[in-house]
């Protein structure tokens, strides 16, 4: 398991869940909501199914790596 795959929110002595979202679905999700946010005032310019996504995932792993190090 690598670290993009550790859980974003970890379970420990005082909660019932256990999984959820990894680091790396939480990280794009954030730069999902930031990328429409900032793209809404003239409406989208990007296709949401074919870009956006992407973009996110994209965003996520590159902080994933200089996180980690660089690697």
């Amino acid at each position: 398991m690598t670290n993009k795959d550790n859980c974003a929110f970890p379970a420990d002595s005082k909660t019932q869940t256990d999984g959820g979202l990894t680091k790396r679905e939480y990280i794009a999700s954030q730069v999902m909501q930031g990328i429409l946010a900032a793209d809404t005032k003239e409406g989208l310019k990007f296709s949401f199914e074919q870009v956006v996504p992407k973009l996110a995932l994209m965003y996520a792993d590159e902080l994933l790596k200089l996180i980690e190090g660089g690697k």
